[in-house]
């Protein structure tokens, strides 16, 4: 492309970067990032969500969290997509109930930043405190989501009594 001069731009880089990434070729896709800024096209939003939602989906949080911290430094805000990833990264990574404080504190960052959770984001914190009989966090979430008028669906209630009875 550069050889017929062509400058590729941010949608040509994201196209392939999301192309990567869906073919498992993380690290291919990392290098588009480097190569991207090389030839100065800036990252947006799009490209760091894609590459994070990618190593977080393959237990790579670390270097979703890495993606993260750098596309804040560099003025981009994250969006609800950002944080799902990352929370749900976190809470599905080998250590449960350490990681799941890590999603909590993302949660109260996400809240901090203008950014409003989805149900989906509640549900999947309501599920990790009940894993880590903290029924008090997952009440607390449940009570948010009441606050901001989102249904409280049977599998919620499921996931509260199933970890009540696993408690005894």
């Amino acid at each position: 492309m550069v050889k017929d001069s062509l400058q590729p731009n941010v949608i040509t880089f994201n196209t392939l970067i999301i192309g990567c990434c869906k073919e498992g070729k993380l690290h291919e896709a990392n290098r588009m990032l480097s190569e991207m800024k090389s030839v100065n096209v800036i990252p947006n939003i799009v490209t760091y969500n894609t590459l994070i939602n990618g190593f977080c989906q393959t237990g790579n949080s670390e270097m979703g969290s890495r993606l993260y911290e750098e596309m804040v430094r560099n003025g981009i805000k994250a969006d609800i997509l950002t944080y799902n990833a990352l929370i749900l990264a976190f809470i599905t990574g080998q250590c449960v109930s350490k990681n799941s404080e890590n999603a909590f504190q993302l949660y109260k960052s996400m809240i901090n930043s203008g950014c409003h959770p989805n149900k989906h984001t509640l549900q999947v914190l309501i599920s990790t405190f009940c894993e880590n009989e903290d029924f008090d966090g997952a009440i607390q979430i449940m009570q948010k989501m009441l606050e901001r008028c989102m249904s409280l669906d049977t599998g919620i209630f499921s996931e509260l009594y199933n970890g009540l009875c696993r408690c005894g």
